[in-house]
């Protein structure tokens, strides 16, 4: 009798040591065939670049004539444009929803930056004096040119062309959502807010 409860008491003893391995057996199990498994279809509007890339040692000098590194955006969800001419009306508009998007924010605006980054210097002198006049708080810069090849080929996604788009970078400094040349800006918005409402950094 005293040999049957004895071994009976090792019961939950044995339940708890599986539970304990339980998550650590599933996290294995996941890493191992993770690529087998079917992709669930998200409801996000912008393309998810995958995996999501870091950007990192990247300099830059600011229309203002100042350097910054790249990792200053850091802690701020940055939405990130890359003109390789002189903006045109797609690039206007594409600046404008980036404006508009973060002012419908609201007090969650103060956690995105913009930043416009020219692939050469602008031609039409007066079309920039315009647009920093017109867009305060968007930072306007060119890539130095040690990292501007490790930059472009960072952010390089598949076959597209990296330029006259709206791309969203995390507060960890990852390339990781893009949009078509001309989005919808209302769909944007759905998805930053959905971001940034998940989100605790940034």
């Amino acid at each position: 009798m005293n040999e049957k409860v004895k071994k009976g008491s090792y019961a939950p003893l044995w339940i708890l040591l599986a539970l304990s391995a339980l998550p650590y057996l599933a996290g294995t199990l996941y890493y191992k065939y993770r690529d087998e498994l079917p992709q669930t279809r998200t409801s996000n509007y912008g393309t998810l670049v995958q995996p999501a890339r870091e950007i990192k040692d990247v300099q830059l000098q600011l229309s203002d004539g100042s350097d910054k590194a790249f990792a200053e955006y850091q802690k701020k969800w940055l939405m990130l444009y890359i003109l390789d001419d002189n903006c045109d009306e797609d690039c206007l508009k594409n600046i404008y929803y980036m404006r508009q998007v973060r002012k419908a924010m609201a007090q969650e605006r103060f956690r995105i930056n913009r930043l416009l980054i020219l692939d050469s210097a602008m031609t039409d002198k007066n079309q920039l004096e315009k647009i920093k006049e017109s867009y305060p708080g968007m930072d306007i810069a060119t890539v130095s040119a040690e990292t501007k090849q490790h930059f472009y080929s960072t952010i390089q996604q598949g076959s597209g062309s990296i330029f006259k788009k709206i791309m969203l970078v995390d507060p960890f400094g990852n390339y990781m959502m893009e949009y078509s040349q001309l989005p919808d800006p209302e769909k944007v918005l759905k998805d930053i807010k959905r971001l940034l409402s998940i989100s605790r950094i940034g």
